[in-house]
C-alpha cells in the first residue's frame, strides 16, 4: 500500500512539472516551489495548489518527508546544499549525476524516470521506467513509494548502471532519431511518401 507524503519541488522546468503534477494526481501533497524565475515558480506553483518560496529556510522548515531537485544536473549540488535539513530525504532526478551529490544531507536518493518529458507533452500512462537509489534500505522505502506515485516499472539502479543507461538512452533515442531524418531525406529525394516508414 502506498503511503501519503508531503514534498516540496525545487525547480521548473518540464521534469518538476511532470513530477509536480502527477504526484499530487497520486495523493501527495506538495508543500513548495523552489525557482529562480518568480513567474515560472508561481505557474507551476498554482497548478498544483501549492506555494512559491526563493528562500531555502522556508523549504527547510517545512514538515515534508522530501524535497525533490528536479534542476539541471551542473545544479544539483549546489541546491543541494542550500535545501538541505535534518529530517528531509533530498532526491534528484538525474541519470548522469552520481548520489553522493547529496551527501550534505543525512537522507538523500534518485528518482530518474527514462523517459523524455516535455511540459507540454506529458505522458499520461504509467509505464515510464523508473531508476531509484538511496542512502539507505528506510530511505529507499521512501523513494520507491514516490516513484510508484507515476510509475508501474520501477528498479534500483545505482551510479554505474544509471550512467550506462542514460548513455544507452541517449545513443538510442538520437541514433533513431538520426536514421529517421535520413529515411526521410531518401523518400524526398524519391519522391516517395515519408509516412510508410513511420
Amino acid at each position: 500500500k502506498r503511503l501519503i507524503m508531503k514534498f516540496s519541488i525545487a525547480g521548473t522546468g518540464n521534469m518538476a512539472w511532470f513530477l509536480a503534477h502527477r504526484l499530487i494526481m497520486s495523493g501527495h501533497q506538495c508543500l513548495a516551489v523552489f525557482g529562480r524565475d518568480k513567474a515560472k515558480a508561481e505557474e507551476l506553483a498554482t497548478s498544483v495548489n501549492s506555494t512559491v518560496t526563493s528562500d531555502p529556510s522556508d523549504i527547510k522548515r517545512l514538515q515534508q518527508e522530501a524535497v525533490i531537485l528536479a534542476v539541471a544536473d551542473h545544479a544539483i549540488g549546489e541546491v543541494a546544499a542550500a535545501l538541505a535539513s535534518k529530517n528531509t530525504v533530498l532526491i534528484h532526478t538525474s541519470g548522469a549525476t552520481e548520489i553522493s551529490v547529496l551527501e550534505v544531507s543525512q537522507a538523500y536518493g534518485v528518482i530518474w524516470p527514462v523517459y523524455s518529458i516535455l511540459k507540454h507533452q506529458m505522458p499520461r500512462h504509467r509505464d515510464i521506467p523508473c531508476g531509484i537509489d538511496a542512502s539507505d534500505a528506510h530511505t529507499l522505502s521512501i523513494v520507491r513509494n514516490l516513484a510508484h506515485g507515476f510509475s508501474d516499472n520501477v528498479f534500483e539502479a545505482d551510479d554505474l548502471q544509471r550512467q550506462w543507461l542514460h548513455l544507452a538512452a541517449v545513443i538510442g533515442n538520437n541514433f533513431v532519431n538520426h536514421l529517421m531524418a535520413i529515411d526521410e531525406m531518401i523518400c524526398d529525394n524519391q519522391s516517395l511518401p515519408f509516412s510508410v516508414l513511420q
